[in-house]
């Protein structure tokens, strides 16, 4: 990657997906109090697991887990003991028993250090199988074009609509999917920054999702 930083603020580019990373510096001393070399969410029988790996922590005191709807109000999920200090690999976890799975859902990773400071990462988000499809858009949040992947149980016809943040229609499309995976590409990269809602139909059924630009 490439990528730049100052003081508290760390930012990506040319990410192409959520999971795995690592955030450091070319001389390998991170200057940080955690290296994250993996952060996922994924969609299971009754909810969603939330993962993360680190491969070092320096006086880390505990991490939140935040969740959001929206991308802009967060609530802690659940908080976890850190190890303190460490230079190996170190695997957490947290359920989320969430039921409602029709519209994505956004977690980041809020670390707490013993000294008071905390470093933010994420967000990422997962979406899960509903009505007989699975739509995940990759890479959300982005800065370019992002990728919406279609996983259909059977050839049927898909429309997308995305609505900006006023809810006007920016963008229509209808498509014909077939079974098995799809890949179509959203012109995310000509979007003012903000958060659009993508309206996905597959045989009438319908899924939203939401796409953050950055």
């Amino acid at each position: 990657y490439t990528g730049t930083s100052t003081e508290g603020v760390i930012k990506m580019t040319n990410v192409n997906n959520f999971s795995p990373f690592t955030y450091g510096t070319d001389t390998g001393a991170t200057g940080l109090p955690i290296e994250l070399s993996y952060f996922s969410a994924s969609c299971e029988e009754n909810g969603l697991e939330v993962n993360w790996t680190t491969a070092s922590e320096h006086n880390t005191m505990e991490f939140k887990i935040e969740k959001s709807r929206d991308g802009y109000t967060w609530n802690t999920l659940e908080t976890i003991p850190a190890a303190g200090n460490s230079t190996q690999l170190l695997n957490y976890s947290v359920f989320d028993s969430e039921q409602n799975l029709m519209i994505p859902i956004y977690y980041r990773l809020n670390q707490m250090d013993i000294d008071g400071k905390n470093e933010i990462f994420g967000p990422i988000t997962a979406n899960c199988e509903v009505n007989g499809f699975l739509a995940q858009l990759t890479p959300n949040p982005t800065q370019n074009e992002t990728e919406l992947f279609i996983l259909s149980e059977k050839d049927a016809n898909a429309n997308i609509t995305i609505h900006n943040q006023i809810g006007q229609s920016i963008f229509t499309r209808n498509h014909l999917i077939k079974s098995g995976n799809n890949v179509l590409i959203i012109p995310s990269s000509a979007f003012t920054s903000g958060i659009y809602t993508i309206q996905l139909r597959v045989d009438g059924k319908l899924t939203i999702l939401k796409l953050v630009v950055l």
